[in-house]
């Protein structure tokens, strides 16, 4: 035979126990490990119930603090943001203009580029004519010449007739100075036709010298609003340049901004819903846990249940077993939250063969006899008699003692008896 003993001491709002002591008559010592457990267990049953809303209070409290801060720099920051747009747009705006008033002015440039390019070519064309007009008035000159020559020996020759002795017969003699006369006109004729088309050649010859000019004039003209365009060109090129790394950077910094504002946004909605997850866990805890059948939440973020409560026939042996909780299969390493607010009674890996099948196993005390048991984990992060609270990490999912790989054993019991989880978590919706 074997009993304990336990001795309770009142703290404030919660009973302690301030000695212990466990006495085995029996020669079965493997049942003294289970007999400590439940003699534990049934002392932390005795648990008084208080308010746990001012438990949460002070929660609740830092999480509207939070949101408020928040929501401060989530304001300054779309008023930053509505800034940024607003000269985001202006740089638009004066890209737009620049690159409009850029097109004119390459147009502009293009226009003076064909303007040179056909002042050239009349250019070219005029040195062509004066060289034509230089040899023309090249070959005037020295017909002019050859015709003075011709008609100087003529006038010598009529001269020189003058002072000869007249011929006996007289009209032999006048026919011979009409004959001279006649020649000396046609040679004075020729001259005046060569010295008019000399003239005429001298004329057009410095006709296209004053268009050389006049074309030189106009392409230096040209060429020098030419050079004011590119000059400007390349100003405004340099401005647009600018401008657009300016807008390049306000779009940089408009997204940045954007991005920031969505994140404040996530998080303060991420915020007001664990302060509103906080408020209803204050409201459940403020209740006695036989109130919250149905209401709990899952002890973890999986709620695929491979194996439920109650009786299951093996497939190969046909035999009934009870399953006195469910099995909820869940990746290696997630999170194990407790369901609702209570203490830590037992957080090992048992050497009692009664309870090493489950692993490594957690189980807290919530009062009124109320027991929740987290079985197989992977690693244990809580302390018995540590008090927690309802979402409170208290492990990870794991496979110690398992054969089926990573799951969490979930049970619920009332002053030891089991009862179906199912039953008692929130609906799957």
């Amino acid at each position: 035979m074997h009993y304990t003993s336990c001795r309770l001491q009142a703290t404030g709002r919660k009973l302690q126990v301030t000695s212990y002591e466990l006495r085995v008559t029996s020669r079965r010592p493997r049942y003294e490990k289970v007999s400590a457990v439940i003699c534990v267990l049934m002392l932390l049953s005795a648990v008084i119930c208080v308010s746990a809303f001012a438990l949460y209070e002070e929660k609740i409290k830092e999480y509207d603090k939070e949101i408020q801060e928040k929501e401060k720099e989530k304001t300054k920051a779309e008023k930053e943001l509505t800034t940024e747009k607003k000269e985001l747009e202006k740089k638009r705006i004066q890209e737009r203009n620049l690159r409009i008033k850029l097109d004119k002015i390459k147009k502009d440039l293009e226009v003076k580029k064909k303007e040179i390019i056909i002042y050239n070519e009349n250019l070219r064309e005029t040195k062509k004519k004066l060289e034509k007009k230089e040899e023309d008035l090249g070959a005037a000159t020295e017909n002019v010449r050859t015709s003075q020559g011709t008609l100087g020996e003529r006038l010598i020759v009529i001269y020189k007739r003058k002072s000869l002795p007249y011929p006996h017969n007289f009209s032999q003699k006048i026919l011979q100075k009409k004959s001279m006369n006649i020649i000396a006109s046609c040679d004075a004729d020729e001259l005046a036709r060569d010295e008019e088309k000399k003239k005429g050649i001298e004329g057009e010859k410095k006709s296209l010298e004053e268009k050389r000019t006049k074309i030189t004039t106009f392409k230096e003209v040209a060429l020098a609003k030419k050079g004011e365009i590119e000059k400007n060109k390349k100003t405004e090129e340099t401005l647009l340049t600018k401008t657009e790394q300016e807008r390049t950077a306000y779009e940089k910094r408009v997204r940045e901004l954007e991005k920031a504002s969505k994140e404040l946004e996530n998080l303060i909605k991420n915020l007001e819903a664990k302060k509103r997850e906080t408020v209803e866990q204050a409201r459940l805890a403020s209740l006695a846990f036989r109130q919250k059948e149905g209401r709990l939440p899952w002890p973890t973020i999986s709620r695929e249940v491979t194996k439920t409560y109650g009786k299951h026939q093996h497939p190969q042996y046909k035999t009934y077993t009870f399953h006195k909780g469910i099995d909820i299969k869940a990746p290696q390493g997630v999170e194990v939250w407790a369901v609702s607010k209570g203490t830590v009674v037992f957080a090992q890996w048992s050497e009692n063969p009664g309870l090493r099948e489950y692993g490594k196993m957690v189980m807290i005390a919530h009062g009124g006899g109320y027991y929740t048991l987290y079985a197989h984990l992977d690693s244990i992060l809580v302390k018995e008699n540590q008090e927690v609270e309802g979402g409170q990490v208290i492990g990870k999912v794991g496979q110690t003692a398992s054969k089926k790989g990573p799951y969490l054993y979930f049970e619920i019991r009332k002053d030891g008896a089991p009862l179906n989880p199912l039953h008692w978590l929130k609906e799957i919706k």
